[in-house]
């Protein structure tokens, strides 16, 4: 029996599990009708300026209907799907986000296993947005309050920035305390190595200087062919 490798792989791809696939993690049925969801539309619609109406002043601009049904959809990302590390750093980041990018089924349960697998973003979140019938879902490292010392693997976890910049602080202090001390054996070896060198010196000057002529030029010629044997 000869298998299609590209059947082979769609199959298994629409059999990956993930959350919203198959509508795992959100309610049987959407929560909103399209009636529902029209008389939303139509009441957001009342609050933005008309295309054809002026500003009020320079400093004002013109919003779509998709551009605010946009940003309210990232608001609920940040308020809802982003761990509480997370929401404080790119709150506002996420709010601005405008790549989009259509996924098929299969192919975004593969990009969330990807992600959980070579990221170590190993928790996921996500909240149910009854206006647009959409799971809304993050992957991202573990979140600040999680034990995560006490798991059998490390994976990082998201944090404040002003929690990271304080244990950064604090590594790069100790960085630097084991740099201090490891120069200082350094130097205290080279002096150790110095003086060694230079008592060796005194030694065999003194021992020269009580030999007779003769038997100093001897010694002094016997060291001088030493030193050429070990240079050689």
């Amino acid at each position: 029996v000869k298998l299609d490798p590209d059947l082979v792989e769609a199959k298994m791809a629409s059999l990956a599990h993930a959350p919203g696939v198959r509508r795992a993690g959100m309610p049987p049925a959407p929560e909103m009708d399209d009636d529902a969801r029209g008389a939303r539309k139509t009441a957001l619609a009342a609050f933005l300026c008309p295309p054809a109406a002026p500003l009020a002043s320079a400093s004002d601009t013109k919003t779509t209907l998709a551009a605010a049904e946009r940003r309210e959809l990232m608001r609920e990302v940040a308020n809802r799907a982003l761990p509480e590390g997370c929401r404080d750093d790119f709150f506002y980041e996420v709010l601005e986000r405008r790549h989009w990018e259509p996924l098929t089924r299969e192919a975004y349960a593969a990009t969330v296993r990807s992600c959980v697998s070579s990221t170590g973003a190993l928790a996921i979140t996500s909240a149910y947005h009854a206006a647009e019938d959409a799971l809304l879902v993050t992957c991202h490292a573990a979140p600040h309050e999680e034990k995560m010392d006490e798991a059998p693997y490390r994976v990082n976890r998201a944090s404040p920035w002003c929690e990271f910049f304080g244990v950064y602080a604090a590594a790069y202090a100790v960085l630097l305390e084991s740099r201090a001390r490891r120069d200082a054996r350094n130097a205290e070896r080279a002096k150790r190595a110095a003086d060694d060198e230079a008592r060796r010196l005194e030694t065999e000057a003194s021992d020269l200087a009580a030999l007779d002529p003769a038997a100093r030029e001897a010694r002094e010629a016997s060291d001088a062919e030493a030193r050429r044997e070990a240079e050689a």
